[in-house]
């Protein structure tokens, strides 16, 4: 059960983060992305987990590109970036490292979070 809720918002999270024209906008992909990684944490997991796939995007490789996207771009403790940053951060412990390699999937998730984030226009309550 918790694997195909999982890939479900798994499935939201990548059609928001592989397409341009995303009518999910930045702040519902957060929303995605933190409903995603609150299923993975309150779920009983195993490694596999992390190799769900979808629209060629692997669980893993966006939670990780994700994480370090949110550490750069949050806008401080209120925030929903925050937010995701705090839920990813129970399930992904970088340690001492400091962003995603260069020329990998995490780092193609982060460059795209980056220029959704940079064409953001907030929306109106």
């Amino acid at each position: 059960m918790a694997t195909k809720t999982i890939e479900r918002y798994l499935c939201i999270a990548t059609n928001a983060i592989s397409r341009t024209d995303s009518t999910l906008g930045y702040e519902r992909t957060i929303e995605a992305i933190i409903k995603l990684a609150e299923v993975v944490h309150s779920s009983e997991t195993d490694e596999g987990t992390w190799e769900l796939e979808a629209n060629g995007i692997v669980l893993g490789s966006l939670l990780v590109g994700a994480y370090w996207h949110f550490s750069d771009y949050h806008n401080g403790q209120g925030s929903d970036g925050y937010r995701a940053l705090s839920i990813i951060g129970q399930i992904y412990n970088p340690g001492c490292a400091k962003g995603p390699e260069p020329e990998t999937a995490e780092n193609d998730i982060y460059t795209q979070l980056e220029s959704m984030v940079k064409q953001w226009t907030p929306m109106k309550p």
